[in-house]
């Protein structure tokens, strides 16, 4: 059998897939993994709006998504409820630690509904921000799409 090679996505499916993933994992109650898959769209929506509007970043600035989703908050302000939610829930400021312990919740116990609800609420708030930027944005990042101000 033909060895097959993996080839580079467009970043927009990369971005769109990882949003997906996320909302799968947290529907699934897999909240570490959808912590960590979030962190990854996050990273790829804010690259793909960095390079599409064309904001001006230092390396530093570049290097630290925090840094990099204020920017994006700079230059479209009624973003900045969503981008502050991003940054705070998903413990943006501090990356080195993949998930805080409280992110991985021990279902064990959680068995009716209404506490499963209750432990996923602030999880699909995170996608939901999201999600929301996502679609605000997507059309922008089409190949073809004209480079605007939005």
């Amino acid at each position: 059998m033909p060895q097959q090679l993996l080839q580079r996505g467009h970043p927009v499916a990369a971005a769109a897939h990882a949003i997906h993933e996320s909302g799968l994992c947290i529907k699934n109650y897999y909240f570490c993994a959808g912590v960590l898959t979030l962190r990854k769209a996050v990273d790829l929506w804010s690259g793909l709006y960095r390079d599409h509007f064309g904001l001006k970043l230092s390396a530093a600035e570049d290097l630290s998504l925090p840094s990099r989703l204020r920017k994006i908050a700079e230059h479209k302000p009624q973003y900045k409820p969503a981008i502050e939610e991003l940054i705070e829930g998903l413990e943006l400021e501090s990356p080195d630690s993949p998930a805080k312990p409280s992110m991985c919740i021990d279902l064990k116990g959680a068995a009716d509904a209404k506490r499963l609800a209750l432990l996923r609420a602030p999880f699909e708030r995170l996608h939901l921000a999201l999600t929301n930027l996502w679609e605000l944005t997507y059309s922008s990042f089409l190949p073809g799409a004209e480079q605007s101000t939005q």
